[in-house]
């Protein structure tokens, strides 16, 4: 079995550890929640729903990186605070909301640490592109929307030169991409 499929598993179960203890599937049949482990970038879970002809359709992601790297923070950590959001979303009388005590509670009561952030280093979804500009010696980088903005004369850029003081970046001064 993959680590994906057992993942998966580990999902299915606390969600059924859910169920018992905040009884959704009153409210929910808990085994047509989405699970999916394709998630890219920084973000190691995420659970939402989407509403359709009424009803909502709820949803966990899971970012495949991470559960091939972090087995042990995905396990313990993440699938209880991504549930914990499933939880609030279909229990409103919980008043679990974001990040709030309440939600914290709820984490908590399935195994998790209540925490916010996770500190998995994971390679981000997709790679910023940077202009570098040569101001009278200087090397200045910019990001993409603020360069496009420059280029359309929609905004000025300055920068503190350590000779000149206030200097304009211009095109003339580009030198390319990173």
């Amino acid at each position: 079995m993959s680590k994906v499929t057992n993942f998966k598993d580990l999902v299915r179960a606390k969600l059924a550890e859910a169920d018992e203890v905040f009884n959704l599937s009153k409210d929910v049949d808990i085994s047509s929640i989405d699970i999916d482990c394709t998630l890219k970038g920084k973000c190691a879970g995420r659970a939402g729903y989407k509403t359709e002809s009424g009803s909502r359709q709820y949803y966990l992601r899971f970012n495949r990186e991470a559960i091939e790297l972090h087995w042990d923070e995905m396990v313990s950590k993440t699938i209880s605070h991504e549930i914990a959001h499933i939880v609030a979303y279909i229990k409103p009388e919980l008043r679990a909301k974001n990040h709030n005590r309440r939600w914290q509670l709820i984490d908590i009561k399935l195994g998790g640490d209540g925490s916010r952030t996770h500190s998995m280093g994971l390679t981000p979804a997709r790679k910023m592109k940077t202009h570098m500009f040569n101001v009278d010696g200087m090397i200045v980088e910019m990001g993409h929307i603020r360069y496009t903005r420059m280029i359309k004369a929609e905004q000025t850029y300055f920068v503190k030169h350590p000779i000149k003081g206030r200097t304009m970046v211009m095109y003339s001064h580009y030198v390319g991409l990173k």
